[in-house]
């Protein structure tokens, strides 16, 4: 790895963490749990480092612990962001998961960022050896088609003020740790226009609370 990604040993903490989000979705036994702690690991991204380029294959699912990702492809010099992804969720390349494929996408580090890692490998140990990770993993990949199927709402909306006002519900907060040109890639309209709505809100905003 580049020394921009530190591995180490993951923290009780951390582990505890994702396993209770693993708990969230479906109840795992105590197997698991210490099968888990043995085999996972953890990584710590700088700043704007690639966890994984385009035309790579991914041979990990992560756990976001800290910080804020997003998922772009490349189009000559314009980058379009599939989705951007923080805190207690999950992260991977499904078009490049298991290395049959290369990913179609590129995938780095807004914010430093704090990840707990499993291997393809113990994934699909798992599969036979505990039957529940079955069903976890299922409501996983579930959960990122449905971040799919958000961002292809976003794009049929109408307007770009329409836009701007599901992201903040959607998503409250992150617009102040994401720069805006991204924001209004993953939106599909131009910087211009979300700076624009964005100030305008802004102003409506302060108006109403004075």
């Amino acid at each position: 790895m580049p020394d921009t990604i530190i591995a180490r040993q993951p923290s009780t903490a951390s582990i505890n963490k994702v396993l209770d989000r693993f708990k969230q979705l479906y109840p795992v036994s105590e197997a698991f749990k210490k099968d888990f702690s043995e085999h996972a690991f953890e990584i710590e991204v700088a700043k704007n480092v690639m966890l994984l380029k385009e035309g790579d294959y991914c041979h990990h699912v992560f756990f976001i612990q800290q910080g804020v990702l997003r998922a772009f492809s490349q189009r000559g010099k314009k980058e379009i962001i599939t989705w951007i992804i923080l805190e207690n969720s999950f992260a991977t390349s499904i078009s490049g998961l298991y290395g049959i494929k290369p990913a179609r996408e590129n995938i780095q580090a807004i914010e430093p960022a704090i990840l707990t890692g499993i291997s393809f490998e113990t994934l699909q140990r798992w599969y036979v050896d505990y039957p529940e990770i079955n069903i976890v993993m299922r409501k996983i990949f579930e959960i990122y088609y449905q971040g799919a199927e958000e961002r292809a709402f976003i794009s049929r909306m109408g307007n770009a003020m329409e836009k701007y006002k599901y992201f903040n519900d959607q998503w409250p907060g992150l617009m102040n740790r994401v720069p805006l040109a991204y924001i209004a890639s993953f939106l599909g309209i131009r910087l211009e226009t979300l700076s624009r709505v964005r100030k305008k809100q802004l102003t409506l905003h302060k108006e109403s609370a004075s």
